[in-house]
């Protein structure tokens, strides 16, 4: 992989296992492995003791907290705003996801950014400064019409 500090395309994921299931970091370290574009993942430990190591991501953010509800989100969000400043495509990714053929990343990206950047993470207090992040990774306010829809 070409040096993660010039990419303009990154991807971005979550990870949290509040039961500490072995499969769980088996199935990330698999998704890290495969995945041929720089990653920023933020982990959330419930208990203070994180599962990730520095090698699991090109940016590794580590959280700890309490509630398990919308941490998926949350977390996103975190990842949003840890991107670079040179990265300008996004791929949204669940880190039990394995591609089987990765060529053509930055058409993977666009395709990633026009089913995700309508979904705007956050509350109502930070609901603004999230849709100006995407509109910076994706090119076009929320909302906006998909450039390959048929309507």
């Amino acid at each position: 992989m070409a040096d993660p500090r010039y990419a303009t395309l990154w991807g971005i994921t979550c990870y949290f296992n509040p039961v500490g299931y072995r499969r769980r970091l088996d199935n990330y370290r698999i998704f890290r492995q495969r995945l041929k574009v720089p990653l920023v993942a933020v982990e959330l430990s419930f208990d203070k003791k994180f599962q990730l190591a520095s090698a699991d991501a090109d940016i590794l953010v580590q959280l700890h907290g309490s509630a398990v509800l919308w941490q998926k989100e949350r977390l996103l969000n975190v990842a949003l705003k840890s991107l670079p400043q040179v990265c300008d495509k996004v791929a949204w990714l669940d880190c039990d996801i394995v591609f089987e053929v990765m060529t053509g990343p930055s058409v993977l990206a666009v395709r990633w950014m026009s089913l995700c950047s309508c979904t705007c993470f956050g509350n109502e207090t930070n609901s603004q400064e999230i849709s100006h992040s995407i509109r910076q990774t994706s090119g076009r306010p929320i909302g906006s019409p998909s450039p390959w829809s048929t309507t």
